[in-house]
This record gives C-alpha cells, sequence and structure tokens, in this order.
C-alpha cells in the first residue's frame, strides 16, 4: 500500500507542477504530446472492459508510464539536437535550446524521470514490463540513429504507437487483434508522414533539418499518405465485419465507420493545405471538426457496448 500511495503523491505533484508552475517546464516535458499516449485505452474501450474500475486504473497506470517515458525520450533528443535547435525557426523555441531552462535544471528533470520510469510502481506483469521497457529502447535507437533514415524513421515512430496498444492489451490479459495492430500502425504511418510534410515546408537552412528529410519530397509524401489513409479505412472497416470478440451491438458497428472516415479526411483537407503541420497532434486541440469526430466514434462505441449489457 505504500508502494501505491507515494508514487501517487509524486505524480500528482509533477503534474501540477508541470501544468501550474512555470509553463516552460510543461513545454520542456511536452506534456501536450501526452495525448498521444492515449492510445494505451484503445483496447479497454473497444473490448467493454472500462466496466471494470480496477482496469481502468491498471491502464491508467500504463498511460502515466509512457507520458514520463516519453518525456524523457523529448529531453534526451532535445539535449543532442541542442546546437541544430537554436539554428531551428521553431525549434528555437523550445525551452532548451531557447536557455529559459538551464542545463541544471534540465538534469534535474531528467533524474526525476529516470526515477518515476524505475519505481515499482508501474510493476504490473512481467509481459507487460518488458513491452514498456521496449518502447523506451525502441526510442533511443530511433534519437540516435533511426530518425536519420527516411521512412525507416516513420516505421519507428508508427512501431511505437503499436509498442502503446499491445501494452493495453497486455495488462488487461486479453490477446491482440490483427486488425487493431494493422490499424494502429497504418494510422501512425498518416500522421508521421504529415508530421514530415510539414517539416519539409519550413523554410529552413537544409543543414538544420534532419537528415532523413533528404528522401523525402512533397509529392511522395502525398501519395503516401492517401496510401496509409486507403489502408486505414479499410483495415477499419475489416474490424467492423469480422471482429468476433467485439462486446457490443455488432449489428451496427459499421456505422462508426463514418467518424472515422470524416476525421481522416479532415486530417487529409488540412494537411494537404497551404499551411504546414509541425505537430500533427497540435491538430487535436486546434480543429474542433476532428475532435467532434473522434467524440462521436468514442461515444458511438461506448453506447453500443451498453446498449447490449
Amino acid at each position: 500500500m505504500i508502494l501505491i500511495q507515494k508514487p501517487k503523491k509524486i505524480i500528482i505533484y509533477i503534474i501540477f507542477v508541470t501544468n501550474f508552475a512555470e509553463m516552460k517546464y510543461g513545454e520542456l516535458l511536452r506534456i501536450r504530446h501526452w495525448v498521444k499516449n492515449l492510445f494505451i485505452f484503445i483496447p479497454l474501450l473497444v473490448t467493454g472492459e472500462f466496466m471494470a474500475l480496477s482496469n481502468l486504473y491498471i491502464t491508467l497506470k500504463a498511460f502515466l508510464f509512457f507520458c514520463f517515458a516519453a518525456s524523457f525520450i523529448y529531453l534526451i533528443n532535445d539535449y543532442i539536437d541542442l546546437e541544430k535547435d537554436k539554428l531551428h525557426p521553431v525549434k528555437k523555441n523550445r525551452p532548451l535550446a531557447k536557455g529559459s531552462v538551464s542545463k541544471t535544471h534540465f538534469f534535474i528533470v531528467l533524474s526525476v524521470l529516470i526515477f518515476l520510469l524505475s519505481y515499482p510502481f508501474y510493476m504490473l506483469s512481467r509481459d507487460s514490463m518488458v513491452i514498456t521497457y521496449s518502447y523506451i529502447a525502441l526510442n533511443l535507437v530511433y534519437t540516435f540513429w533511426g530518425k536519420r533514415i527516411s521512412i525507416l524513421d516513420i516505421m519507428f515512430i508508427s512501431s511505437g504507437f503499436v509498442l502503446r496498444v499491445i501494452t493495453g492489451v497486455v495488462i488487461l490479459g486479453l490477446i491482440a487483434s490483427p486488425w487493431i495492430i494493422i490499424l494502429t500502425f497504418s494510422l501512425s504511418m498518416l500522421l508521421a508522414l504529415g508530421k514530415r510534410r510539414g517539416e519539409l515546408l519550413i523554410k529552413t537552412d537544409i543543414s538544420n533539418k534532419r537528415k532523413a528529410l533528404a528522401g523525402y519530397n512533397i509529392t511522395s509524401i502525398n501519395a503516401m499518405q492517401v496510401i496509409f489513409s486507403c489502408v486505414s479505412i479499410i483495415v477499419y472497416s475489416m474490424y467492423t465485419f469480422f471482429n468476433e470478440n467485439f462486446p457490443g451491438n455488432r449489428q451496427y458497428l459499421i456505422y462508426s465507420l463514418f467518424p472515422v472516415i470524416f476525421g481522416i479526411l479532415r486530417y487529409l483537407q488540412i494537411n494537404f493545405s497551404e499551411e504546414h503541420i509541425e505537430e500533427p497532434t497540435d491538430i487535436l486541440y486546434k480543429d474542433k471538426r476532428i475532435l467532434i469526430s473522434l467524440i462521436t466514434w468514442i461515444l458511438f462505441i461506448v453506447f453500443l457496448i451498453l446498449w447490449s449489457k
């Protein structure tokens, strides 16, 4: 019980400090990007396991782990690319590059994250911990090597999202659906390509851009985004037809495809516009249509599950 109570106090304190104290630490930890870790909740939602509070609790613990892990990777990446970021028109505003956070404070925050990532509070099961720490290892390989190679770089990013979903499956003692895994990878590739497209459109010296961008151009990225959009829609359609494990009313599950299609098309509409997207996750905060389509999908899935009870 003590092991549970102490981390709770630490987590509440960290979240309070980063959100309500100086915003520079919130930016340093990239709290806005924690929304990516909501992928962990997908298995909880589509299997109806959210009905049990114990399942919600362990999924929340995994979510917090991935939030701290993501911030840890961001800090490592910021330190490695510090000099390049100072010359970048957008990244120069990051706290470390701008100098609003000193290196001393930077390493203090990094140390706190390392402590949180090694604390036994997260020990759920051996399999889940292997996956979660594999996520950190994967991102370290990406940071030091993978991000320099085009195509492979976005596959690294997408694999990280797949590991999030697999973690959400394993901690609940479920079997991973191939449809969900393929769909997660496909959607992640779509988002990662959007990020690369935005980076290409930023006007800056080529030496200050990531090496992987040399292997991309707008035409090829547009083509790949169309491919992965089609794959995502087709795979989700197949999921609604052939997923025998869905606990809700399967007869009407196909209608959940409509907000999915709308969300993907709206994303492409924004992505193919003249305005570049530095961070695709920002669309979720700024575009109400995509946010509404996501909320509509979630509510519809919950409705189908509760309807069948």
